[in-house]
């Protein structure tokens, strides 16, 4: 019932390789990138332990124009899209996999660095209509309850976990 708005994946990271276009005799394209999301936990001495993890991107569709041009590698961007698994059989006869995030939507983040005026830094959806017709009808879950914030805790010590 809700199989399409449970598996979706945002994270906001560096682009950590430029976008790399394959195209297809038949015209399509696809392009992929990576983007590194710096993680962390403490260890059992008190001190920050760093844990970055790396995730492959595949992009399709006009999107692919706006990174090509906006999102050098080392930019900071925050991604959206369902994860999918990818499987295929190593040169050494070994069956490989891994997770690779769909991407959706794609949103170029500020840096402090200045910036000229104008401009738009978020790309168009990958499953946007083109320009002049509606958007296909997206499918909303029902019997969906009002969000109710919840005040911040006081203190760090009243935080549960």
């Amino acid at each position: 019932m809700f199989h399409d708005v449970t598996n979706n994946f945002n994270v906001m990271g560096r682009m950590t390789r430029e976008l790399e276009v394959k195209t297809f005799p038949s015209g399509g394209r696809v392009g992929t990138f990576s983007v590194c999301h710096n993680g962390g936990y403490k260890g059992k001495d008190g001190n920050w332990v760093e844990k970055p993890s790396f995730i492959e991107v595949k992009v399709h569709g006009d999107v692919m124009d706006f990174i090509a041009k906006n999102c050098p590698k080392g930019t900071l961007v925050f991604i959206s899209g369902p994860v999918e698994q990818e499987n295929w059989d190593a040169p050494d006869g070994q069956k490989r996999s891994r997770l690779v995030v769909n991407l959706v939507s794609i949103k170029k983040m500020p840096t402090g660095e200045k910036k000229e005026v104008g401009g738009n830094d978020e790309a168009p959806k990958a499953n946007a209509a083109p320009a002049g017709k509606k958007p296909a009808a997206t499918r909303k879950p029902a019997n969906t309850a009002p969000v109710e914030e919840t005040p911040p805790p006081k203190d760090e010590e009243d935080i549960p976990f």
